[in-house]
């Protein structure tokens, strides 16, 4: 097996160990060990169906065979040099070798209390050890979260496999009577799935014998039970803890029963005798409270990190300006009446920028808010730097465009010959800020979203050239644009789910959207730690929307199986996000919106946080 270099390191070691032995009973004796291994690791290929045992494996095999200098050891204890004649025939080594290997094996028989072989039985996935299923982990060897290749590694090639969208399904029920459900963008382990033929049982002696009435009763019973359609699955969210699903055929007979208890991550189905046909391991949700949003609170609509990472600014309708650092937070003392809208830092983080309604521009310097206010009605929707930093662009409703430089800011607004009556919402600028895009729609009408080009003036910034692009007839109203410096490519998002990417030479492409809803998406972010984009959003009081959209695969998801899985309202819905920024000191995203709702979103998980908006 010389293919194997670490078989033959081993070897390499062994023949060390063995000293001065007569170096033609020493080749013996490789020789010997050789064969041996060569032919185990064949019956294990072959039981295996595999052409090539993993390094893994390999390095398995020799462990459980023995150390280099115990196996060496014991031949120079049981043979010395005097009781071996150099000149000893093949057929009496040959029979010291396979004494001195019968001893080798009863010490790992002692030492390891496994069957010399048993390695192969690991390997195949039918190790005592992994004959109990744990909640939320699955078994010993394998568990929520592993990866693919450890599957393979495990159990082999799938007898079956299929993909989605979203998913990769392998089974393995004829020889181990399981099947796995994995992340298809991160290949990870999101359920072990156990059915008959499997032969095992949970701590509690849970198994494929078991009735309903037992589960409920080692379980602490059902919270609740709830009628659903039959062939429908339940998804896995934090609701669902300890919830009897009774599935229900057209004329309403019970034709399955599922029970979930997610805190614990593992659900059970049964068949229309109440027996267990499948066991399900995922991983636990944490449990959380409700959000109960204040109908009456401010709704947060801008949120902007310090660069250095220090705190945040938080700014909404009808409430103070926020210094938040993701943790407490303390109130800056604003002019009332002013409802703000965005919030930029200068590159550098000397201070920020806030804008809001009638022309209202102000300005953080860390101590004071200083009034940059212009002297017009129109509402400023967005503000951001240039990127090198020397000025600022804020746009709004009525073509109306600002400008602020140092403590000076100025104002004009898109030609008529350009564009009339638009409504901007947000813009971003390209990374040399030789151009910026800003989006809306045509005044009040949110059907027609509307993008064009900013190209600053030389001598006067304001003295801009505008030009429109070319969108698609379906372009509902432009909520945010965003520039992804990685992707050399803008994000705009829109009403009725709309995504698209705006390229080179401005080429307009729609991130399809694969799911049936059609809630607004009004803010995104890029997520640098995972190369997606965040996408948020809802509509009205009474619907969330979060998405991911993953730009090396090109496919958008949700953050759960479930479209509305805040529950925080009535347990299937939650205000709208509005705004979200990136803390880089905890790598997470912030999420805020109506009514104050505020979560942190970090690796497919939300955890609500508190921002007092309580001016008293």
């Amino acid at each position: 097996m010389s293919k194997y270099p670490e078989i033959q390191k081993y070897l390499k070691n062994i023949e060390r160990e063995l000293g001065d032995v007569d170096q033609t009973l020493k080749d013996s004796i490789i020789q010997e060990i050789r064969e041996h291994l060569d032919e185990k690791i064949e019956d294990f290929k072959r039981s295996a169906n595999v052409k090539k045992l993993s390094l893994k494996k390999i390095k398995k095999v020799l462990e459980e065979f023995g150390e280099p200098e115990e196996i060496a050891l014991e031949y120079r204890r049981q043979f010395s040099e005097e009781q071996i004649p150099n000149h000893s025939k093949k057929s009496s080594k040959r029979s010291l070798i396979l004494s001195v290997l019968t001893i080798c094996t009863v010490i790992l028989l002692i030492t390891a209390g496994l069957v010399f072989f048993g390695v192969f039985n690991e390997e195949n996935g039918n190790d005592i050890d992994d004959n109990t299923i744990h909640p939320g982990k699955g078994l010993k060897s394998i568990q929520v979260g592993d990866d693919l290749e450890k599957v393979i590694d495990i159990y082999g090639n799938p007898e079956e496999r299929e993909e989605t969208i979203n998913t990769i399904w392998v089974v393995y029920h004829k020889k181990n009577g399981i099947d796995f459900l994995l992340n298809k963008q991160t290949s990870k382990i999101l359920e072990i799935r156990f059915n008959p033929g499997f032969d095992g049982a949970l701590e509690n002696s849970i198994s494929f014998e078991s009735s309903l009435e037992e589960v409920l009763n080692k379980s602490g019973g059902a919270l609740k039970t709830v009628q659903t359609s039959y062939g429908f699955p339940q998804p896995l969210t934090p609701d669902v803890d300890r919830v009897l699903f009774e599935q229900l055929a057209a004329g309403g007979k019970v034709m399955a029963y599922e029970f979930i208890d997610a805190r614990e991550g593992i659900l059970f189905w049964f068949d229309s005798d109440k027996n267990v046909t499948q066991i399900v391991v995922f991983e636990p949700f944490e449990p959380y409270e409700p959000y109960e949003p204040l109908m009456d609170a401010p709704w947060l609509q801008a949120l902007a990190w310090k660069p250095n990472g220090t705190y945040c600014l938080v700014a909404g309708s009808g409430m103070p300006l926020i210094k938040f650092d993701g943790v407490g937070n303390e109130l800056i003392d604003s002019p009332e009446f002013v409802n703000f809208y965005d919030i930029a830092w200068h590159p550098e983080g000397e201070y920020a920028l806030i804008c809001g309604t009638n022309g209202s521009i102000y300005k953080y310097n860390g101590t004071n808010l200083i009034d940059l206010s212009l002297e017009i009605s129109d509402t400023f929707t967005a503000i951001k730097f240039a990127p090198n930093g020397q000025y600022a662009i804020t746009v709004g409703l009525n073509c109306a465009v600002g400008l602020i430089t140092d403590n000076q800011s100025h104002y004009s607004y898109i030609p008529d010959n350009v564009v009339v009556d638009i409504d901007l919402q947000d813009l971003a600028w390209n990374d040399n800020g030789s151009q910026a895009l800003l989006v809306g729609f045509e005044h009040w009408n949110f059907s027609k979203g509307m993008m064009l080009t900013f190209t600053p003036g030389k001598d006067n910034i304001l003295n801009a050239s505008y030009s429109i692009l070319e969108t698609p007839p379906e372009l509902s109203t432009c909520f945010s644009i965003r520039w992804v410096e990685e992707w050399q490519s803008f994000i705009v998002t829109a009403n009725l789910g709309q995504v698209y990417q705006i390229g080179y030479n401005w080429s307009i492409d729609r991130i399809p959207n694969p799911f049936f809803g059609l809630d607004p998406i009004i803010d995104s972010m890029w997520l640098p730690d995972e190369k997606k984009i965040l996408l948020v959003g809802g509509i009205a009081s009474w619907d969330s929307e979060i998405n991911e959209y993953d730009l090396e695969r090109s496919t958008r998801v949700v953050l759960s199986s479930d479209r509305h899985n805040l529950s925080m309202i009535d347990q299937s819905s939650g205000p709208p996000f509005l705004t979200c920024g990136w803390d880089p000191r905890d790598n997470s995203a912030i999420l805020i919106g109506a009514f104050g709702i505020a979560f942190r979103y970090k690796q497919g998980k939300l955890t609500k946080i508190y921002i007092d908006i309580d001016k008293n």
